[in-house]
């Protein structure tokens, strides 16, 4: 059965959605190394040394993939959550805590142990949402505040937990060797992060935007119209597919089959899910399906408090959810057309002929190639041209200037002047340096050629890198500065600005 099931979810994450495809093809973000240290997480896991020695490397290995995944994306915590929870559910100490708690809780708080376990687990929501989700509300100095706390409070009560669940048993001498090892392995994946940051000053910078609870509904609402049905692999580029009622009848159908496929796993595994939501011991045989139950639905929790959910784009935050979506159709076609084998291959192939090779086709007309194509030879003209100036930093827009840095191996400091500012040594070192330059690609670039057409150009919201306009301390030193002069670069417009 697990054969089966195996080679039906491949199907279905070879032929993604177009979306899908277009942030697993690309390095921004590093979403192809998350479901791929994702999926490695799951399999060190599940491998079951036969000695002390084996467990011990094997703990190291879980480290090392937990540091690289924390390093690739932030969002490899849901992973983390996916196989440390079940984990400690299925384990002997949480079985006889459970058993023990069974008896103590409803005699010293007059609460069945149920109700705990629900309030306590009310109790840590309300405090994460304060402690990581609420710093966007107003006023906001008030609520930044009140998640410092909400941290502190958070950071306590689960250092509380741990003490009395493991207690003596976390410091005999086995546990604390596997605790080393692990903690070695996560030490050693995570160094790209922390050696900059020791050896370099690069502090790494967070790139979560605030984010405020009262947003919540709409962002739900948003997630099931739009980004849930891109995941799906349903077409969202506007003219994509002809709006005829055969197309219409056949994305109902898909559209169909994906919330049975859902509804189906969640009604046969229904006893695995109250037990996971009552926290109640589970057994190996579920320990599977929770991994996938949790895998699927903590991305969409999570985008469902984070600000970040904003456009179709953010279809990448649940990239992880669309990992285990896989999954979960795949047993669906194999367990519940158990009798039927053919017909579940013969959905699946239609699925694949029909989603899959339309949303290539999709792709092959409207993939985005980001501003120009960076030839070689181009990059080496701008590089160039620069040093001819005495210029070696500047700006460009979000989505070009990391790009310039990486393809001239940081001969040019490129910052960018809106969008997020990810690394913050490189906006540092432009501000310093005089003269510097505005680098635009030469089909979106300012009108004119006096100083006054760069800093109005600057000034408005960028609509072709989807970003906004400059940020605030960059358009004051254009407005500022004395002299400039405008070149064209191969595919660029170049303009160097002296202080």
């Amino acid at each position: 059965m697990g054969g089966k099931s195996g080679s039906n979810s491949l199907l279905f994450l070879i032929f993604p959605g177009f979306q899908i495809l277009v942030w697993t093809f690309q390095p921004i973000g590093s979403y192809a190394a998350l479901l791929a240290l994702g999926t490695l997480l799951l399999l060190v896991e599940s491998l079951q040394p036969r000695t002390k020695r084996m467990a011990l490397i094997r703990d190291f290995g879980l480290g090392l993939v937990v540091g690289l995944g924390l390093w690739a994306n932030q969002r490899f915590i849901i992973y983390i959550l996916a196989v440390f929870i079940p984990k400690f559910m299925i384990s002997n100490t949480w079985k006889n805590k459970y058993s023990e708690l069974k008896v103590t809780i409803p005699k010293r708080l007059a609460l069945s142990l149920n109700k705990f376990l629900i309030l306590s687990f009310v109790l840590l929501f309300g405090l994460g949402t304060l402690a990581f989700f609420s710093s966007g509300c107003e006023p906001r100095y008030i609520f930044i505040r009140v998640g410092v706390v909400a941290k502190v409070i958070l950071a306590a009560y689960l250092l509380l937990v741990f003490i009395y669940t493991f207690g003596k048993r976390a410091t005999n001498a086995n546990s604390v060797m596997k605790i080393l090892a692990f903690c070695s392995g996560t030490v050693v994946g995570y160094s790209p992060q922390w050696l900059p940051w020791v050896f370099e000053g690069l502090k790494p910078g967070s790139v979560i935007a605030p984010s405020c609870p009262i947003a919540m509904p709409s962002r739900l609402v948003f997630i099931i119209k739009e980004l849930l049905p891109a995941m799906w692999g349903f077409p969202t580029e506007t003219g994509s597919v002809a709006n005829t009622t055969v197309n219409i009848i056949l994305w109902g159908f898909v559209g169909l089959l994906t919330i049975t496929a859902l509804a189906w796993f969640m009604v046969h595994h229904r006893e695995t899910i109250l037990s996971s939501v009552r926290v109640f011991p589970l057994d190996h045989s579920q320990i599977g399906t929770d991994q996938v139950l949790m895998i699927f639905f903590f991305p969409i929790v999570l985008s469902i408090l984070g600000s970040n959910t904003v456009d179709i784009y953010s279809v990448r935050h649940l990239l992880v959810s669309w990992h285990a979506r896989a999954i979960l159709f795949a047993v669906f076609l194999t367990k519940a057309f158990r009798r039927r084998s053919i017909s579940s291959w013969l959905i699946a192939l239609a699925w694949v002929i029909f989603v899959g090779v339309t949303n290539l086709f999709i792709a092959s007309r409207s993939w985005n190639i980001k501003f120009t194509t960076y030839d070689e030879i181009d990059v080496n003209s701008l590089e160039s041209h620069l040093v001819s100036q005495s210029v070696t930093h500047g700006y460009a827009d979000y989505w070009g200037a990391y790009t310039l840095d990486f393809l001239s191996q940081e001969r040019l400091t490129i910052a960018p002047y809106n969008g997020l500012n990810r690394i913050r040594s490189y906006s540092d070192a432009v501000k310093q340096v005089s003269p510097i330059a505005f680098i635009f690609p030469r089909t979106h670039s300012p009108s004119g050629g006096d100083l006054n057409d760069l800093c109005s150009y600057l000034a408005k919201e960028h609509i072709y890198s989807g970003e906004g306009p400059a940020n605030p301390g960059i358009l004051e030193r254009c407005e500022a500065a004395g002299e400039v002069s405008r070149t064209e670069v191969a595919a660029w417009e170049v303009w160097i600005l002296n202080d």
